[in-house]
């Protein structure tokens, strides 16, 4: 999944999950489903974030599903970890979440500011789906609920060779989330140096198509890249000439440049003028890197 550069995976969309009285709307480019609820907490109860995301070089069918906690803990403060229990009945997977613990570290006076260990917390549970066995369980729903709290809503989900699919319905709405599955010798060319809003998109797939590559929208039927998608592009590479060069996520190596035009100014006035921008090759997968702004290399849609 990518935050803005390359998703999002992992932007990360909002699940509601406590039934009651809803609103929905968008937080910046997040689509966020806000299920009231009737009591006060620390951290609200109504939502947690979902990530989608995989390494396709280590296997194409496994992924994980995270859950997140809302908000963080930080200061002299620590989260206990939670917990999920996974249960499988007639077609639901069925996901039972016991709710972290926030302890203070006040077993001993302060004298200062700083004299504990200044961390940030986040509760995070992971759960490990496998492609190929929802498929064959026919498994149509993910159902989450608190140990301590009751039911949250059950989701529907839709999983194909492809991509897995999550819609969670609100009474005024519906969220949908689509995580495509690349195959192992998925790569993203990217130019981190590009300028803020500059589309390079265009020469990005020249290039690519000029090695060889082979555009992700011509792999699977419906892949869109994001609107704002100006400074990358998924692809295969069917030859592994480009794909052998790296070893991990992560790793990114230069392949080459393209060369946009920007406006200069002389004597005669403006005029457009190439310049070259280094192409950089990356393995899709979880990681965050820093490319005009952080990002990991997994691939969500958000509807």
């Amino acid at each position: 999944m990518i935050k803005k550069l390359f998703s999002s995976f992992l932007f990360l969309a909002i699940l509601a999950v406590i039934p009651s009285t809803a609103q929905a709307g968008y937080d910046g480019n997040t689509q966020t489903v806000i299920i009231m609820e009737d009591s006060t907490s620390l951290f609200p109860r109504s939502f947690y974030t979902i990530e989608i995301f995989n390494n396709p070089q280590i296997s194409e069918s496994d992924f994980t599903l995270r859950l997140a906690s809302y908000g963080e803990v930080s200061g002299c403060a620590s989260m206990s970890e939670s917990y999920i229990e996974t249960k499988e009945m007639l077609g639901t997977i069925k996901l039972t979440v016991s709710d972290p613990e926030i302890m203070l570290d006040d077993m001993e006076p302060r004298y200062s500011l700083h004299d504990c260990e200044i961390k940030n917390n986040r509760s995070i549970i992971d759960v490990e789906l496998n492609r190929d066995e929802l498929i064959k369980k026919k498994i149509k729903h993910i159902k989450l609920k608190s140990a301590s709290y009751g039911d949250f809503l059950t989701s529907d989900i839709e999983v194909s060779k492809e991509k897995f699919v999550l819609s969670v319905k609100s009474p005024i709405s519906t969220f949908m989330k689509t995580f495509w599955f690349f195959p192992k010798n998925a790569i993203i060319l990217h130019v981190p140096n590009a300028k803020l809003g500059q589309d390079v998109q265009a020469l990005i797939k020249e290039f690519g198509e000029a090695q060889g590559l082979i555009h992700m929208e011509d792999k699977f039927k419906g892949f869109e890249l994001p609107y704002n998608a100006n400074s990358y592009a998924f692809f295969t590479d069917p030859s592994g000439e480009i794909i052998d060069k790296l070893s991990s996520i992560g790793e990114n190596i230069t392949i080459g440049n393209i060369a946009p035009t920007r406006t200069v100014y002389d004597a005669n006035g403006a005029k457009e003028e190439p310049y070259d921008l280094a192409i950089y090759a990356t393995l899709p997968g979880k990681v965050v890197i820093k490319a005009g702004a952080e990002d990991d290399y997994s691939y969500e849609d958000e509807e």
